[in-house]
Order: structure tokens, then C-alpha cells, then sequence
């Protein structure tokens, strides 16, 4: 009688699972599944040194495109200018720019807040949705909800493309849920789990409280409402 409000509509499960479904068309679901990990804040994935130089920036960049299968040789990185941290609250440190793509097809470039670069979770974040940018750039409207729903889906497509731990953590840790909600986030990388074979646990082991709270219940959501059409995009192993 008094049963919670699913995690998600059926409109926006239905959309994440055409978005999985069509970056798996792209790529052959075996080929996504073999070829795309559950990304973890290890060095095993980022081998850049500390600090916040532009070099480390740009090193983080060139790992998260080889994440992404992305070959952009002529792709700049540089930071944003920025108020120093003593007068910066006077003026709404939150509402600083995170990081932007600028599209040109010879050089393209991602400009970034380096005070990000303090909280290394966040930074690969946005890096990650810049990035993202950059892959689906010439596939805007072939995209599950077209150019319509691009911002939204680069969100998604970091989490189809294997970058849902940092999707999640930023959001809670930052305070701002960014284009997609937490529940939706949650879902989607559920779904991720699901269809990888990715074990639950190696997700939470790296997702703060409420996170992974929020996964926890994706996941029975996804095994209790979703599961056949789960698995009607879920490739034989």
C-alpha cells in the first residue's frame, strides 16, 4: 500500500537502457563488454603524478581518453583563470566554471577550474564529461533523445563508458547533481553492473554513504522491475 516511487520513470529507465543498448550496437556487446571496465580511483587507471600543474591535468586527460578508446593527438588542456581562494568566497566560489569543450575538429580544447585538481574524484569527473564531449561529438543526433538531450546523455555516457563511480562520488561530494539526478545515476550504473558482470562490491568499495545506499537499492530495483528488459540488451558471455 504505502510502496515507495520507483528510483526511476519508465521513461528515463527505458532511455538509459536504449543509450546502453545503442553504445553496445556501435561497438559489438561482447567487443563493450570485454573492452570496458568499471573505472576505479586507483593508480592501476591514473598513473599521473600529484599536484595541479598542467602536465598532471594533461596526464589525466590522455588517461582518461585511452579509457575511452579516444586518439585526439592535437587536444589542449588549460586551466581557467581563477580568484585567489582568499577573496574567492566574496564573490560565489560555487559558481565557478568546472571545465568546458571547445570543439574544433584539427585541435579541440578542455578548459578547466584547477582548483578541482584538490579533489582528484572531482577533477576526473569533469574531465571525463569534457572527454565525453569530444567522443560524441559527431554522433549528437544519432544519440538516443538527439541533440535535445545531449547534456543529459553525456552524464550517461560517462557512466556507459565505464566512469560511474566518479559520476556518483562528485555529485555527493560537491553537493551538486550536476545534469543527471543521483537516482538516475544509480540506475544507469546498475545497469553497468548488470550487463559487465562487474560484482556489486567492487563498486560500493569505492562509493561514499549515501551513494552507495542509492546503488544497493538501483540494483534490486534493476533485478525486480527491469530484469527482462535488462536482459534483452544483456549480451551471452
Amino acid at each position: 500500500m504505502f510502496r515507495r516511487a520507483p528510483i526511476v520513470s519508465d521513461d528515463m529507465g527505458g532511455w538509459i537502457l536504449d543509450s546502453f543498448g545503442w553504445v553496445m550496437q556501435r561497438t559489438a556487446p561482447l567487443s563493450w563488454r570485454k573492452t570496458t571496465p568499471l573505472v576505479l580511483p586507483t593508480k592501476a587507471y591514473f598513473d599521473a603524478s600529484s599536484g595541479d600543474s598542467v602536465e598532471t591535468a594533461t596526464a589525466i586527460g590522455h588517461n582518461i581518453m585511452a579509457l575511452l578508446g579516444l586518439d585526439i593527438p592535437e587536444i589542449r588542456f588549460e586551466p581557467l583563470p581563477v580568484l585567489p581562494d582568499e577573496i574567492a568566497h566574496e564573490y560565489g566560489k560555487t559558481s565557478e566554471v568546472a571545465g568546458e569543450y571547445w570543439h574544433d575538429p584539427q585541435s579541440p580544447l578542455i578548459t578547466y577550474n584547477p582548483r578541482l585538481m584538490r579533489c582528484p574524484t572531482s577533477f576526473i569527473n569533469v574531465m571525463a564529461h569534457e572527454l565525453m564531449h569530444a567522443h560524441l561529438a559527431d554522433v549528437v543526433d544519432e544519440a538516443p533523445g538527439g541533440a535535445a538531450a545531449h547534456e543529459l546523455a553525456t552524464d550517461l555516457h560517462c557512466i556507459t563508458h565505464g566512469f560511474g563511480i566518479f559520476q556518483m562520488s562528485d555529485a555527493e561530494d560537491s553537493g551538486w547533481s550536476g545534469y543527471m539526478t543521483q537516482p538516475s545515476r544509480a540506475f544507469a550504473l546498475a545497469v553497468f553492473l548488470q550487463l559487465t558482470a562487474t560484482p556489486l562490491s567492487e563498486a560500493l568499495a569505492y562509493l561514499p554513504p549515501r551513494s552507495a545506499k542509492l546503488l544497493r537499492r538501483a540494483v534490486k530495483e534493476c533485478n525486480r522491475d527491469w530484469g527482462a528488459d535488462i536482459g534483452s540488451i544483456h549480451p551471452e558471455p
